[in-house]
């Protein structure tokens, strides 16, 4: 039965022909798969488009998203449909580094702890074209669960590192004294000028400051 959202020869036609999708076999990444696995994909995402997404399309746009004060409420299926793209498989993954300016989404109904970014893989093209919508954890979990924010994390790896650095510098006829000694002063550094910067970022996260949500888009 043709699908009612998308027209599977167009489809074909712009993969295969005008992109041709199948050249990524030869890098070593994608090598086991083949046209017949692609299309499988393909199948899968269509079917999750037309059953989870397509069926909620009106009354998400006669329910638009809302805030509360505390985040944004969405209807109950859009929640539903990306759970079901997440279960399908559908999310890589990668190593995000940087610091987020601007809140796109927000604190949302779709996840905890889930915030949208911009970002480049280091092999993308210049330009917008290299962009891609990367969801990051907005807090960083610990392994019982709690959460740190990006700042802790990094002074707690630069202090193994100084533990390191101090142990060698031990052996008094080391090498890598000066390489060390600079693992020691980047430390303290971290600690002194970079670390004590995360106690107003807390304060100011804590009160809750609306300054930027009362802005008007007429008045930028």
């Amino acid at each position: 039965m043709p699908s009612r959202i998308v027209r599977q020869r167009d489809l074909e036609f712009q993969l295969f022909e005008v992109l041709d999708v199948e050249s990524l076999r030869k890098r070593a990444r994608f090598s086991q798969h083949s046209r017949e696995t692609m299309l499988a994909a393909i199948d899968t995402a269509v079917s999750i488009a037309e059953e989870k997404f397509a069926p909620h399309n009106q009354k998400a746009d006669a329910h638009e998203p809302t805030f509360d004060g505390d985040r944004i409420r969405l209807i109950p299926e859009v929640k539903e449909a990306l759970d079901a793209y997440i279960a399908a498989g559908f999310d890589g993954t990668y190593s995000i580094r940087g610091s987020k300016i601007f809140i796109s989404g927000g604190d949302h109904d779709l996840a905890e702890n889930v915030h949208l970014v911009l970002a480049k893989i280091p092999s993308a093209p210049p330009g917008v074209k290299g962009i891609s919508l990367f969801i990051v954890p907005k807090y960083r979990v610990r392994a019982d669960g709690s959460l740190a924010f990006g700042h802790v994390v990094v002074a707690w790896m630069w202090l193994r590192q100084a533990f390191a650095a101090a142990r060698a510098l031990e052996n008094a006829a080391s090498a890598d004294a000066d390489f060390h000694r600079g693992k020691l002063a980047a430390c303290r550094y971290f600690f002194r000028w970079e670390l004590p910067r995360i106690g107003p970022q807390l304060a100011l996260l804590d009160s809750l400051d609306s300054t930027c949500l009362e802005a008007q888009p007429d008045w930028l």
